[in-house]
């Protein structure tokens, strides 16, 4: 569904770690972002996972909470116009879990997804 966690370059000034979100669902805005809030579970509840977002992003006008199996994430609506802090450039840093998790846009609502299991693959 998404790619790991990047380690910090041994030579960079920040040492938190890099997290890609990868959610390929449709919202119901054309304008979300989606946040996989899932590596920082351990030490942040769905209420300070929010609260780090609007402590950081502050013009976040709306947010909620989305799970697909054991996959957790927050989809986030911003004007452009309004995002001083661009969320797509800085994404949200976690101090207590030290990592940067950056959100993705959320899919165009004409696209069609297809689900595909390994047993229907030709071998």
């Amino acid at each position: 569904m998404h790619q790991g966690i990047v380690e910090p370059d041994k030579d960079a000034d920040s040492p938190l770690r890099e997290f890609q979100s990868r959610i390929y669902r449709v919202a119901s805005h054309e304008d979300a972002f989606l946040l996989d809030i899932t590596p920082v579970k351990k030490e942040y509840t769905d209420l300070q996972c929010m609260q780090e977002i609007s402590a950081q992003h502050p013009k976040i006008y709306a947010c909620s909470i989305l799970r697909d199996g054991p996959t957790q994430y927050l989809e986030l609506y911003i004007e452009k116009d309004d995002d001083d802090n661009d969320l797509m450039e800085h994404g949200v840093v976690f101090k207590k879990s030290k990592l940067r998790i950056f959100p993705c846009k959320a899919a165009d609502a004409t696209l069609r997804f297809v689900t595909v299991k390994l047993s229907q693959l030709p071998l």
